[in-house]
């Protein structure tokens, strides 16, 4: 895959206030470890590059309310009215969904960010079409991440060489194991992931206990 024709995208939001609510998987210290690794080795090139800091790290499973999205009403008033019917809603479908194990791949450089890629999980592609039909029986978008991930750097300007990132990704190895058992929603306060608050924690599989 040729990165030759994209220009890295500037990250505007980043450190800035917003409000956004997500469910998130959390990771292992062992996998933030490694992570904080990876971001050290991709480093070398220097400014231009924006760090994840490694206790920040998630796995995006699902989006209630986009940071990046305007819904043309606060998103803390959509939240304030729907939110308890939402969690509600994902906390039944959860105890349905055995625990999981997220299995991390490789990097990928795209020209918004660095993630690590993991296998795809049809847990997850449940809980974000969970999601995407409660949104929509409220009338509201969704905005879903068709990935399985975590997103370990952004970039600061357009000056950032995607092709050599793209190369030195290639040899820094990602493998980490993530047992899942919960799921968390979170207020996210500042970007990105930066300052959350949690809302709750949806254990998986309790039904099956």
């Amino acid at each position: 895959m040729s990165h030759h024709t994209r220009a890295p995208r500037a990250d505007r939001l980043w450190a800035k206030p917003c409000t956004a609510y997500n469910v998130h998987a959390e990771l292992t210290p062992e996998c933030r470890l490694e992570f904080a690794q990876a971001q050290e080795s991709l480093n070398v090139l220097g400014p231009g590059l924006l760090c994840c800091p490694p206790d920040t790290l998630h796995v995006s499973v699902a989006c209630f309310l986009s940071v990046r999205e305007d819904y043309g009403v606060s998103k803390d008033l959509l939240w304030a009215r729907h939110g308890a019917e939402w969690t509600g809603r994902l906390r039944e479908m959860v105890t349905d969904l055995p625990p999981l194990s997220i299995v991390f791949t490789h990097l990928l450089v795209t020209d918004a960010a660095v993630v690590a890629l993991a296998q795809p999980r049809d847990e997850i592609e449940a809980v974000r079409g969970g999601v995407t039909r409660m949104l929509s029986a409220f009338g509201l978008p969704s905005f879903q991440p068709s990935i399985v991930h975590s997103t370990l750097l952004r970039y600061q300007s357009t000056d950032c060489d995607l092709d050599r990132l793209g190369e030195l990704a290639k040899g820094v190895l990602v493998g980490n194991i993530v047992p899942v058992d919960s799921l968390v929603i979170s207020r996210e306060v500042v970007y990105p992931s930066l300052v959350t608050d949690e809302v709750e924690r949806l254990v998986l599989g309790s039904a099956r206990r």
